[in-house]
């Protein structure tokens, strides 16, 4: 009887201090709903009169893409780098947080993380990057809660569009451009299991400034796929064989005929206010790139040869010491 009657006061008080702890972590969440109105910060870009890109104002580089333009080949790679078991969990998944952690300590390093999706959308959008156990306690209860609110390919369709790829890019659409100028809807699997890996430590696994470190963790992803069924022996074998060519990092703004892009951003601010590098505008434009190029030619001939004839031709004297 002793016995039994410890047992029940420590299932209460273990019950007692789980309520406690639970109130206390949820006293101040954050509402989950502000989610289901996502309207984070895309870039304005500007095109001349026959549709070609020729500047971007943003805060942060993103352009929004709805989930039925990716394709799946490209949310599979993503699902084999960051949660495989993404559509068949609540939100949290016990069993991948144990299995990273193996993984992790038979590698020696941090291949895997325990987050799910779910939980990384949390803590990207409500939370913060604080590493403590009560953030992860926090980003459980949050991401449980959302699953309830929205459906899987929502969640997901947040996550590709919010993750940081690095080289000033956040979310899929930005990444493709970035690194290999290209549409979303074009990526190769080799492609999207370079991307894919980035989010991770985007400096890190940078492919222009760390090529190495970058293919080891493509590399990684592709097995993963292949481990988890996403694609076929054959399809991994190509995507490995796949040469993969990097787009050179642009200007981050003016890309062409930058005294008219500059005007149309003074433009643009006069009616939205500083806002308008966040409000994802496309702005067309009646600049016609080859007269604008025919224009700047002009405009620098006529400076040098104006400078050719009363230009200034070297120091008349040089003041030493003391006369200065």
């Amino acid at each position: 009887r002793i016995i039994r009657w410890v047992v029940v006061a420590g299932v209460l008080a273990a019950g007692l201090a789980g309520v406690v702890l639970y109130r206390e972590l949820t006293s101040d969440l954050p509402p989950v709903d502000q989610l289901l109105k996502y309207q984070p910060p895309t870039a304005t870009r500007v095109f001349s009169d026959d549709g070609t890109l020729i500047g971007e104002f943003y805060v942060e580089r993103r352009y929004l893409v709805p989930l039925d333009r990716i394709p799946m080949h490209v949310r599979l790679a993503f699902l084999a780098a960051e949660d495989a078991d993404f559509y068949r969990h609540p939100g949290v998944d016990p069993l991948s947080i144990v299995r990273a952690f193996v993984n992790n300590l038979r590698s020696g390093t941090t291949r895997q993380g325990g987050s799910t999706i779910t939980q990384q959308v949390v803590k990207n959008l409500l939370l913060s990057n604080e590493r403590s156990w009560q953030r992860k306690a926090r980003e459980a209860i949050l991401a449980l809660k959302l699953e309830t609110k929205l459906s899987k390919d929502d969640i997901l369709y947040l996550y590709l569009n919010q993750i940081y790829f690095g080289g000033n890019a956040y979310g899929i659409a930005a990444a493709a451009k970035t690194y290999f100028d290209a549409d979303v809807e074009d990526l190769t699997i080799a492609q999207a299991a370079l991307l894919a890996g980035l989010p991770q430590a985007p400096s890190r696994y940078d492919p222009l400034r760390q090529p190495k470190q970058a293919l080891t963790r493509q590399h990684y992803v592709l097995s993963r796929m292949a481990e988890e069924g996403f694609i076929t022996k054959e399809q991994y074998m190509a995507a490995l064989a796949e040469e993969l060519h990097f787009a050179p990092r642009k200007p981050g703004v003016y890309l062409a005929a930058s005294w008219y892009v500059e005007h149309v951003r003074r433009l643009l601010e006069e009616r939205y206010g500083p806002a308008a590098a966040q409000l994802g505008l496309r702005v067309h434009t009646a600049v016609d790139l080859r007269l604008q190029e025919a224009a700047e030619q002009a405009l620098q001939q006529g400076l040098r040869d104006l400078d050719r004839r009363q230009g200034f031709r070297g120091p008349v004297t040089h003041l030493q010491g003391k006369e200065i």
